[in-house]
């Protein structure tokens, strides 16, 4: 887990993550990127709702607030649901096992670094 700090906020936990802004990416999410991309997490902005339809494995799901900051977390969502948090403002979504891995937790601060 690696943890920077911003002067201004404080701690926060660095993620990298591919933004999902279009139709198909965030149709996809991290279909595309399979198990062994453990590194990378999909973000989808402006989102309060996700599913796991058509998936074969769970996902974590992380709901962030507009700060950045986990507001409600889902470990372990198996295929084939739907997680909704009202007052999310984004929706990260992880590989199984990150959320632990990573040791997240509500209340965490999250400082996104986009991959290109």
């Amino acid at each position: 887990m690696k943890r920077c700090c911003d002067a201004d906020r404080g701690p926060a936990i660095r993620v990298p993550v591919r933004i999902a802004l279009s139709f198909h990416d965030r149709l996809i999410g991290l279909l595309r990127h399979g198990k062994n991309r453990r590194e990378c997490a999909v973000l989808f902005p402006r989102c309060r709702a996700i599913h796991t339809i058509g998936m074969r494995d769970a996902i974590d799901v992380a709901f962030l607030d507009r700060g950045g900051s986990v507001v409600a977390l889902h470990e372990r969502l198996a295929p084939w649901r739907i997680a909704v948090c009202l007052r999310a403002e984004s929706v990260l979504e992880l590989q199984d096992g990150e959320a632990a891995r990573r040791g997240l937790k509500a209340g965490d601060r999250l400082l996104c670094e986009v991959l290109r």
